[in-house]
């Protein structure tokens, strides 16, 4: 075997804790500290992590014709107005805003597919609960994904912050997804708590909420519900750090066509310290236009910003649009009119009725991400009543999603072509209709190929192939491929998803990531100037797998020369082969990173079956 000479690859990984994600429900900061770095985060929790290698980019796809293309989208839209939105809803006492914004696309694409009406309410509590738990697959199958466990804190959960990719994946699993009525949003006892604010007109303001001193864990007899069905969620490119007004109306179009053909679209931006507390004690930000209820970072305030603490911190659900918005209605002039129509998640009591104003070029706007749902009514079956998959884990934690897409080139580069397959046993008479996987990068080419295989198959190909078809994908996300033949299969049946992907850093595996050791986070608050251990949890992101459920094509074992042969998961070497990539002297990384590198362990192909 030829030998490769060093690539001298750069891979840029925030040394922080292997299984966090960003985005906080209420921005009072506290600090954060692990590896001898301190970082910025939301209290209620959002996590700071390095976003700038992350998919989708700032860029536009080369193929994206949305992009190119504004005619025909009205100057004005309100998707709340035409009761395509649920009402405003309360998140407190948690930072689940990342819940609440997801469940509000995801309500509003029921909606706008005809399957539900604003009346329409899913639980945010179970997803974010379940999201921050392991769970299995089933069969026999070890737990797997993301923990946060805390001596006498069972709410730990709700405080970790969370992103659309974090949705998503848990959402794709058709796990804890429950409607309000099935898992309220409340503790289990119901506790409330009343609290007096200062109004800022001399009064006070008295709030009854439900109490986090409660405890809001959710029964394990929910973990399995799936009172609607997600097939796919994509997120698109952000216009973050933009101010070029020709850039951020390519940004704004194809956010905007998505909203009118899949309904309200959930993003991350910064909620600077407008928390409803902070205003009802009339305290006054750069960012936040009380009186309109507009808010807007400039670029260069984010470029200037010294303490770290413009990152997106806080999502919410982008429900209209109005090109006329004037640009004067902002404390700083943006570049020009426009504006986005926001559905928060802090009440009615805050902003205009719980909405509010986003400029279109406000710096801070990331992962805008969209849904389609499936949910059964008396007229309407699901697509599909069955699921086939093995990746509960999927990249909940996003550094994880970083190191996967700038690696995967490394470990595949020597070989002929790279694919991964899922191996599944059909467990009764039924028919195969779709499948998915997840595609890191935009512009992502897909091969898929289905085989039913022979008893004593020693590869997942070894059998006959039933499908073959290609198709590409502009944007990131968990996409589903539609066969053009449904396949029949027999209970008993082994088949399998062979999935070759292709993007713009080359091949792409679409495998879990996870870690082989838990970390113990220090929580730290500024008090007087000084900073304080306020608590300290343990964080386990773990994968699992079985042998003969996963083979990738592309990485070679350490006892084997070929990377153009079929390996089982499991063998030696592959699930390990971050940290041979950390190792081998051909990544130009520092001692400290490759030491987290290769800690980094692999899991089951991120590949899923729908069967009817």
């Amino acid at each position: 075997m030829e030998q490769r000479k060093p690539n001298n690859r750069k891979i840029i990984i925030i040394v922080v804790i292997a299984a966090l994600v960003i985005v906080g429900g209420i921005a009072a900061f506290a600090a954060f500290r692990h590896s001898d770095s301190i970082i910025r985060l939301a209290q209620y929790a959002g996590i700071l992590f390095d976003k700038e290698n992350l998919n989708p980019s700032g860029t536009i796809s080369a193929e994206d014709a949305d992009a190119k293309d504004s005619g025909g989208l009205p100057q004005k839209k309100n998707l709340m107005a035409e009761g395509l939105v649920t009402p405003v809803k309360y998140q407190s006492p948690w930072g689940t805003c990342w819940a609440f914004a997801e469940i509000g696309a995801v309500e509003s694409n029921l909606i706008k597919k005809g399957l539900a009406d604003k009346n329409i309410d899913l639980s945010e509590r179970n997803i974010a609960w379940l999201a921050m738990q392991h769970q299995s697959a089933g069969n026999g199958a070890e737990k797997e994904g993301a923990s946060a466990t805390e001596k006498n804190n069972v709410n730990r959960a709700f405080d970790l912050g969370g992103n659309s990719y974090l949705f998503g994946f848990q959402a794709m699993t058709w796990k804890g997804l429950s409607t309000e009525e099935q898992v309220p949003y409340r503790g289990n006892a119901g506790k409330t708590e009343t609290t007096e604010t200062d109004d800022g007109k001399g009064g006070t303001t008295t709030t009854v909420e439900y109490s986090g001193k409660d405890d809001w864990s959710v029964p394990e007899k929910n973990a399995h519900d799936n009172a609607y069905h997600v097939m796919d969620f994509t997120v698109m490119p952000h216009p973050k750090n933009r101010d070029n007004v020709d850039d951020v109306k390519a940004f704004s179009t194809i956010i905007k066509k998505a909203m009118m053909k899949n309904g309200a679209v959930a993003i991350a931006f910064n909620a600077d310290e407008a928390k409803p507390s902070d205003l009802l004690q009339s305290i006054t930000t750069p960012y936040f236009h009380e009186t309109n209820h507009a808010y807007y970072h400039s670029a260069a305030a984010v470029k200037n910003d010294k303490d770290g603490s413009l990152y997106a911190n806080h999502e919410v659900l982008l429900v209209g649009w109005d090109d006329t918005y004037s640009k004067d209605n902002f404390k700083e002039k943006p570049p020009a009119d426009g504006a986005w129509l926001v559905k928060n998640s802090w009440g009615e009591s805050w902003g205009n009725k719980g909405m509010f104003w986003l400029s279109y070029y406000d710096a801070t706007i990331e992962t805008p991400a969209y849904y389609d749902v499936d949910l059964e009514t008396a007229s309407h079956p699901y697509e599909y009543q069955h699921i086939y998959q093995y990746d509960m884990a999927g990249y909940k934690d996003l550094t994880a999603l970083d190191i996967c897409n700038q690696v995967n080139p490394y470990l595949t580069e020597s070989a002929n072509q790279a694919a991964v397959a899922n191996v599944f046993t059909a467990q009764r008479d039924e028919t195969l209709g779709a499948v998915s996987t997840f595609m890191i990068n935009q512009d992502t080419k897909a091969k898929i190929s289905v085989y039913r295989l022979k008893d004593d198959a020693k590869n997942p190909t070894d059998g006959e192939k039933l499908a073959e078809q290609t198709q590409s994908f502009v944007y990131s996300g968990y996409h589903r491929v539609n066969l053009k033949t449904p396949i029949a299969l027999k209970q008993g049946d082994r088949f399998s998803v062979v999935v070759t992907l292709t993007g713009k850093n080359g091949n792409e595996l679409p495998l879990e990531v996870g870690s082989d050791r838990p970390e113990t986070v220090e929580l730290y608050e500024d008090v007087n100037d000084e900073t304080k251990v306020t608590g300290t949890y343990t964080m386990d992101y773990k994968t699992t797998a079985k042998a003969g459920e996963t083979y990738v094509l592309g990485i070679k074992p350490k006892d084997s020369d070929d990377p153009n042969q079929w390996h089982d998961i499991t063998e030696s070497g592959i699930a390990d082969f971050y940290k041979r990539a950390s190792q081998s002297g051909e990544l130009d990384i520092d001692k400290d990173t490759a030491e987290v590198l290769s800690h980094y362990t692999v899991g089951n192909g991120m590949i899923k079956a729908y069967t009817k």
